[in-house]
């Protein structure tokens, strides 16, 4: 593969270049923990989040991935537990819960559009709350989920914060 950057060849399917940092053309494998790649080199400063950051983001993203489990292969269990579910209302909770884990996916790869996207999930959910008798403890969970995401992503590395470092992903302007 080679570099984007530099220009460097390197064999193997790498993220970043050993030799400068930057991205490997065709690569598959996302750098998302620590911003250091195999050969020991790391990430320049605009591609680095405190580790904290990136904690919080995966654990936000295995919440969401149980969540949508536990709406998918136990809503008999949840409907039992409060009757105003049904299996449309599980069903929805349980993809927009998909919807919030491919947004934080996103956001691990240095996408903006993740946090809107799982901003949008939350809102969803925030509607299907209302509609089943959760209205205040739905609202309450979704807004503040967003909230504490927006503030995760303030957290700064090297001065800079990671909302700031995150690109336009699907919504980048095109140079004309």
């Amino acid at each position: 593969m080679q570099c984007e950057k530099c220009g460097s060849e390197t064999g193997g399917d790498f993220s970043v270049c050993a030799k400068c940092g930057g991205k490997m053309e065709g690569s598959a494998l996302p750098i998302i923990l620590t911003g250091e790649n195999p050969f020991g080199a790391v990430l320049p400063a605009a591609k680095r989040r405190f580790w904290l950051t990136s904690i919080l983001l995966i654990c936000r993203m295995v919440f969401a991935i149980i969540g949508a489990l536990i709406y998918f292969l136990m809503p008999n269990i949840l409907i039992e537990y409060n009757s105003l579910h049904n299996h449309t209302t599980l069903f929805l909770s349980g993809f927009f819960c998909l919807i919030d884990a491919l947004g934080i996916f996103l956001l691990l790869r240095w996408e903006k559009t993740g946090f809107w996207l799982s901003a949008a999930s939350s809102i969803a959910s925030a509607i299907v709350g209302i509609t089943t008798g959760f209205a205040a403890r739905a609202i309450m969970y979704c807004v503040s989920g967003t909230l504490v995401l927006f503030g995760v992503l303030q957290i700064p590395k090297d001065g800079v914060s990671a909302w700031k470092k995150l690109e336009d992903g699907i919504f980048k302007k095109s140079a004309s």
